[in-house]
């Protein structure tokens, strides 16, 4: 069986190099702009950031020019590859990492120290039995100084899966490309990421109704807008005296 990692790797190998091809890899001035506001007065700005999860680096390098220190993590290294390439004379770092990987975040949070934390869309592309050890790992890189902001589809991606599979959406060749690798989106249930991110330790300072914007063009010539929730967390008092207690 392909593991998760060989699904992303054979994805972002094949996939057209330039920007925005994956259907996610959207304009920042729409995504990670409109994110900004949200998140950057509970981040404390001197502390890394990073952008785990970030492809090809296109909000990466947006974020890099309002936090001292951003580095780009994603699964793939042929992702890993296109953000070097395309912002080589940025200064930014970029590097693989596989959020389920518990010893590689020990490494990472030794290496970085506390962090603050952008992830987009990630969380539910995860199978149910790993989505607890990710968030798990996710709180040990905030520490207890770190921030995280973490916006994700609801539920309501399944409606457009299914129509993209009865072959009703012909403009969907985008999400078909990801989808024709095995890459799909399991259910993540109203009030689930504040409930994962809880039991890990992360006290929720703030949440909401979003949206995520593709770059697939609807019939209209409109973009695909996918709505979406956001939370914005930070260590609970608890769960920093467990670390320094060794619990």
């Amino acid at each position: 069986m392909i593991s998760e990692q060989e699904k992303w790797e054979r994805y972002w190998n094949e996939l057209p190099a330039g920007v925005g091809h994956s259907i996610w890899d959207s304009d920042p001035s729409v995504v990670a702009a409109e994110h900004l506001p949200l998140f950057q007065p509970h981040f404390t700005a001197d502390l890394p950031l990073l952008d785990i999860g970030c492809g090809n680096g296109t909000q990466t390098a947006f974020l890099a020019k309002h936090y001292p220190r951003v580095i780009g993590l994603d699964v793939s290294d042929s992702a890993v590859r296109a953000a070097q390439v395309a912002y080589s004379s940025s200064g930014i770092s970029f590097r693989q990492f596989d959020l389920l990987d518990r010893e590689a975040t020990e490494e990472a949070h030794t290496e970085f120290g506390d962090c603050n934390i952008y992830l987009r869309t990630v969380l539910h592309l995860f199978d149910d039995k790993v989505k607890k050890g990710a968030v798990e790992n996710l709180a040990q890189l905030v520490g207890e100084t770190g921030g995280i902001f973490a916006i994700e589809i609801t539920d309501s991606i399944q409606d457009l899966y299914t129509l993209v599979r009865s072959g009703q959406a012909d403009w969907a060749d985008k999400l078909n490309r990801a989808l024709s690798y095995g890459i799909t989106a399991g259910q993540l249930a109203d009030g689930e990421m504040e409930q994962l991110a809880t039991s890990a330790g992360i006290r929720i300072i703030a949440s909401g109704r979003s949206r995520v914007y593709s770059t697939a063009t609807l019939p209209d010539g409109q973009p695909l807008i996918v709505p979406a929730v956001y939370m914005i967390g930070k260590a609970s008092v608890a769960w920093g005296e467990a670390q320094r207690s060794g619990a």
